[in-house]
């Protein structure tokens, strides 16, 4: 409550496990992978964990427990942004090895490049959050909604809560009216017909890309040094 951070991982951030209320408030679910960045080891030597179009490099590259932390979430998070403005996944691969193989060393298409929508500037937030190397990375969340909110700030926009809710009450009217709403400071559980993940909220049509739908733990074979 007081602002501390927690030193918590999740290692899942997904369009899934984004939940947006009648209210208009956000948040970020379902942390059954979550780690803690202190004190923790991998899950297990070889394996890693999480749905693999959303997987930072340093998860795949098996660089150890330290490698994983905050930003690891934020780069996850610019691939859920990524997804939200082009309609298309960063990187596609015929399968699974193939897209372990890309997402470390394949630099992506910048979003206003596919979408021409998407402005230069907002372009350039989404590509910092997913840069390789994670000392290039906004190295916070509050870093990365600073950096979103002056963009926003800058285009003459500003969406608050009211305006989230009015916009849900609007694509999912018909359930609200059967579900009282929360106030603005609570949330309903994920399982809730209060609330929507951002990928039931998408509008923009299918995601083409590997079907990545469960949280996954693949094995694989690590070079030692």
């Amino acid at each position: 409550d007081d602002g501390t951070s927690l030193k918590i991982v999740h290692r899942d951030v997904t369009p899934e496990h984004i939940m947006i209320s009648f209210a208009g408030v956000t948040k970020v679910v379902d942390f059954g992978i979550a780690k803690a960045t202190t004190g923790a080891t991998m899950t297990r030597a070889g394996k890693i964990k999480g749905k693999l179009a959303y997987l930072a490099p340093e998860q795949i590259s098996g660089a150890g427990s330290s490698a994983v932390d905050n930003r690891t979430d934020i780069y996850a998070l610019g691939v859920v942004l990524y997804e939200m403005l082009t309609g298309v996944r960063p990187f596609r691969a015929p399968n699974d090895m193939a897209l372990l193989l890309k997402i470390p060393k394949e630099i992506p298409t910048p979003p206003s490049e596919i979408a021409r929508w998407v402005p230069a500037r907002l372009s350039d937030i989404i590509m910092r959050a997913m840069h390789k190397d994670a000392t290039k990375r906004h190295q916070t969340a509050g870093e990365l909604g600073e950096e979103l909110e002056a963009f926003l700030t800058s285009v003459g926009t500003y969406p608050s809560e009211r305006h989230v809710s009015a916009y849900m009450c609007k694509l999912f009217g018909e359930e609200e009216r059967r579900v009282p709403v929360l106030g603005t400071g609570g949330f309903p559980s994920s399982g809730s017909s209060t609330s929507k993940s951002l990928q039931e909220s998408r509008t923009t049509g299918e995601i083409k890309g590997p079907d990545t739908a469960g949280s996954i733990s693949i094995e694989i074979a690590l070079d030692e040094a």
